[in-house]
């Protein structure tokens, strides 16, 4: 009986250290915890020449990208946060593997440009989220600023939330498009979103 009693607060001990936090009072806190696969939040496909990598971002990372070195109060938070609520975003994140470069599938300069092109206005058509039977196109697709200028692609997709929350799990589907990678397909599921730890903009608030 004592064997059993002491085994169970072994248990109750491992399951407090792995409950969730309910919120994070840094940035770091919150990337860190996206980065860890185990959250179910990063989704990563190693291909031939590039690694593909999906990872859910929070609606707080992009109110404290909007706000930058602004003055603003919680009522200004609280208003972003009801605009940017209404669409859920994923990172894409495209790198070369080790001892390559992005663009060594590419083996004439028209590739380079078609994928240029495509990449740039119209990486749009070559993704969609899957909920049940039903295909979804996003909304948006966002380009990081430093596109060609780096050995890697950065892009955020966005999808209104509500055509994402209809099911338990939806997965992100990316085509290919000139790089080699094939089709990527990444699962989600709603729940592991939803009980993604916020970040608490209060503490950054300036008054």
């Amino acid at each position: 009986m004592k064997n059993i009693f002491l085994f169970s607060i072994l248990i109750t001990i491992i399951s407090a250290c792995e409950t969730k936090p309910k919120n994070f009072k840094s940035l770091e806190e919150q990337i860190v915890y996206i980065d860890n696969a185990k959250n179910g939040l990063l989704k990563k496909k190693e291909c031939d020449y590039n690694i593909v990598e999906l990872s859910y971002k929070p609606i707080e990372q992009l109110i404290l990208q909007e706000l930058g070195d602004k003055i603003y109060n919680s009522a200004l938070v609280d208003s972003l946060k009801k605009i940017y609520n209404e669409n859920c975003y994923f990172l894409v994140k495209i790198r070369p593997q080790k001892g390559k470069t992005l663009y060594t599938p590419i083996e004439t300069p028209q590739q380079y440009n078609d994928i240029i092109q495509t990449f740039s206005f119209h990486f749009v058509d070559y993704t969609k989220a899957i909920v049940g039977n039903e295909e979804i196109k996003p909304k948006a697709v966002f380009f990081d600023q430093l596109f060609g200028m780096s050995n890697e692609l950065n892009c955020m997709i966005v999808f209104k939330r509500t055509d994402l929350t209809s099911n338990k799990l939806f997965t992100i589907v990316i085509s290919e498009f000139g790089l080699k990678t094939g089709k990527c397909s990444f699962e989600f599921t709603n729940k592991d979103i939803s009980e993604c730890p916020i970040l608490l903009l209060s503490n950054t608030v300036k008054k």
